[in-house]
């Protein structure tokens, strides 16, 4: 619950920044760190692999307190999810641990198998979601994954989508996109979101962008380390026409934090009316050379950076419990958001999946 108080006090405090000696944990800008009030030091939650524990909901309790804030201190900041389904569903996983904690349950009075988690759902603004069209899933998960979806979307949110298509399965992709009512983003010939697509963009206007709603495309690019220089890298994002952008605050091969200025200038599209910018957050993975890394760090100290992902030496799967992880969490949202940032694209949100591999049911 501190970490709740926490945010209350970001609130209150925002928006602060101070240049001092580093400390564990801090949110660098331009060589400053962002440091706010601190609370009182509270033990991690333990996990009993005998008493199985709900990592989803822990995970939804800390969105909405960062939706909460973020909804509080400007009732117009945007907050998306990716891979959003997955958490917005409840699935056989968690309608079982129910039935383990709680053998009594009454079925009338729990969301059913399969349900939207309604209380998230209303706390966000949309989702940003990969490969609905272009991936081989199975039927069956594709049909509840939809199903979400559509659910989540008879809310008044919004849908964006992003495929990864070769060829002709880019058209069938926007078009899919469309029916579904989602802004879709498909990165043709690419696996990764590193670069800028040639060409103009699907559905190019020169409409001023006040909301979500006036969006019709968008471009996400959350590495930019190809492009050289912080400088080269906003260069090559200013001239583009897309409504909304999506990017990490991080810039360049140095990866260095953009300035509020920066922000402010990506806020135009290159024929120049308005449009909005998106800063993404991984949620419960760390990246090495993120604003908020110590050289220090490793594999376990901290104690919450708890496996390196087998993939990229350079990623880790936190305990996103642990109250150290969700302070810097607090402090980057506010220093998102003290940027000008108009929202915030909540990323890498998959690190459940970690820990109910490692603490199955049986």
């Amino acid at each position: 619950m501190r970490f709740f108080v926490f945010l209350a006090l970001l609130l209150a405090l925002a928006p602060a920044v101070q240049a001092q000696a580093p400390a564990q944990g801090q949110v660098r800008a331009q060589g400053k760190e962002l440091k706010d009030a601190q609370p009182e030091p509270e033990a991690m939650t333990p996990v009993n692999p005998d008493k199985p524990y709900d990592f989803r909901a822990e995970l939804r309790a800390i969105l909405m307190e960062l939706s909460l804030y973020a909804h509080k201190r400007d009732k117009n900041f945007q907050v998306l999810l990716r891979d959003g389904a997955a958490i917005l569903e409840k699935d056989y996983w968690e309608y079982i641990l129910e039935e383990i904690v709680n053998p009594m349950i009454d079925d009338d009075k729990r969301v059913p198998m399969h349900g939207l988690m309604r209380p998230l759902a209303r706390a966000i603004d949309g989702v940003v979601e990969d490969n609905l069209s272009c991936a081989d899933a199975p039927p069956k998960e594709q049909t509840i994954r939809l199903k979400t979806l559509s659910e989540f979307r008879k809310l008044g949110k919004r849908l964006l989508t992003i495929d990864f298509c070769m060829g002709q399965a880019a058209d069938l992709a926007l078009t899919n996109a469309r029916k579904l009512g989602a802004i879709p983003y498909v990165a043709v010939d690419m696996t990764e979101l590193n670069m800028i697509p040639s060409g103009r963009p699907p559905g190019e206007n020169p409409r001023p962008i006040l909301s979500l709603d006036d969006a019709r495309n968008f471009l996400a690019v959350l590495d930019t380390k190809r492009f050289g220089p912080k400088s080269k890298a906003v260069l090559a994002l200013v001239e583009t026409n897309q409504d909304l952008l999506i990017l990490d605050v991080a810039q360049g091969v140095a990866q260095e934090p953009l300035t509020k200025q920066e922000v402010y200038q990506l806020k135009f599209k290159k024929i120049g009316s308005p449009r909005k910018v998106i800063a993404r957050l991984p949620l419960t993975y760390a990246n090495a050379g993120a604003p908020y890394w110590q050289p220090t760090w490793k594999e376990g100290s901290p104690a919450w950076l708890i496996a390196v992902d087998p993939g990229n030496p350079d990623r880790f799967t936190v305990d996103y419990r642990h109250k150290d992880w969700k302070d810097i969490l607090g402090r980057y949202l506010k220093w998102i958001m003290d940027l000008g940032f108009d929202g915030v694209m909540f990323d890498d949100t998959g690190g459940w999946r970690y820990f109910e591999t490692v603490y199955p049911l049986n």
